[in-house]
């Protein structure tokens, strides 16, 4: 039980922290809701809800120091900018959808550099710059989801949706799990970071936080795709390319795309700062005594910004490489941590 003030406040803190944390991938990645909006929802909120209770058990657990080389930690540090890459990468081109002007190269450029320099920002900062930015984001992703609701003053009334079991031939259960392996694997990376050398009762509090993180993420995530579905109805919610920017655009004080945009920037940059501080830690246990804190930030930024201008514009690729280096991020904090390394 969480007794004093502090410990509740940390309590909390850890909380809001996960529950951005997995509803940025909400944000981010616009739903793609695979032919079956409820059913995607429901298995991506269960396997969050047992996943955070597996990953939350783990990290808290202090294992033995064995000898696990470095190979683990430099694979761990180049999947884990991969991964910040990817998905600025995702962001900087997927900004054209919400109007043509950020379409332009120009703009998609300096939406990469921003957002990856945001995200090297915070993430040399620590667990203080991520949770900060953290709490702050979680103002933000419940205001937006909130004032969606709105937009069923100007649709007037809900349209009916089909049962979950009617839509079952339409279903893309391949999309459903990549889907579930986009939003859920990289918590793995977040606890990672947060658990990374704290005290036992911290370590104790983060345990309880993770999965009342999730569960959080799971109702609000649950309440905006019913929103979502009642609001656009089955046709137009699988045509719509953001289902959420639709219905949000239907409030009259919510027309502006630059809204969605700041949406889906600080859904990248919390993304992108926990990997980015999983690299630098990964970096730090290479390097030891000989880590020099004022060369590396650059050449690991300047490896990031590359690869996403790399990747930028291939939609494949940088689904691909999302869904491929968030699996891979997980199974080496696993490693790593139960290392000990």
């Amino acid at each position: 039980m969480i007794k004093s003030v502090k410990n509740k406040n940390l309590f909390l803190s850890y909380a809001a922290l996960a529950f951005v944390y997995t509803y940025a991938g909400i944000a981010e990645k616009y739903p793609d809701y695979n032919g079956n909006a409820l059913l995607t929802w429901f298995f991506t909120a269960a396997c969050a809800l047992v996943y955070s209770f597996a990953v939350s058990k783990f990290f808290s657990t202090d294992f033995v120091k064995k000898d696990g080389g470095k190979a683990p930690l430099v694979l761990l540090l180049t999947f884990c900018i991969l991964y910040a890459s990817s998905n600025v990468s995702f962001f900087a081109s997927s900004l054209g959808l919400f109007d043509d002007f950020y379409s332009s190269e120009t703009c998609v450029f300096f939406a990469a550099f921003f957002s990856l320099f945001c995200a090297f920002f915070i993430g040399k900062r620590g667990k203080n710059g991520i949770i900060f930015f953290g709490l702050l984001s979680s103002v933000f992703f419940f205001a937006w989801t909130f004032f969606g609701f709105f937009a069923f003053f100007t649709a007037k009334h809900a349209v009916l949706i089909s049962s979950p079991l009617k839509l079952l031939e339409k279903t893309d259960f391949f999309g459903i799990i990549k889907d579930i392996l986009y939003i859920n694997a990289d918590l793995a990376v977040f606890a990672y970071v947060l658990s990374k050398n704290e005290s036992t009762p911290e370590k104790q509090i983060l345990k309880a936080a993770i999965p009342a993180g999730s569960a959080f993420f799971a109702a609000v995530s649950g309440a905006n795709v019913l929103k979502n579905a009642l609001l656009l109805g089955d046709r137009l919610l699988y045509e719509a390319e953001n289902p959420n920017f639709t219905a949000i655009r239907m409030i009259p004080l919510f027309e502006l795309p630059e809204i969605c945009v700041a949406v889906n920037a600080f859904a990248c940059i919390i993304k992108a700062s926990v990997s980015v501080c999983c690299a630098f830690f990964a970096l730090k246990d290479i390097y030891g005594e000989k880590y020099n804190g004022k060369i590396a930030p650059f050449l690991l930024f300047g490896a990031a910004f590359a690869s996403a201008l790399l990747i930028c514009g291939r939609d494949g690729v940088t689904e691909f490489l999302s869904v491929t280096s968030a699996v891979a991020c997980a199974a080496l904090c696993f490693f790593v941590r139960y290392k000990n390394v």
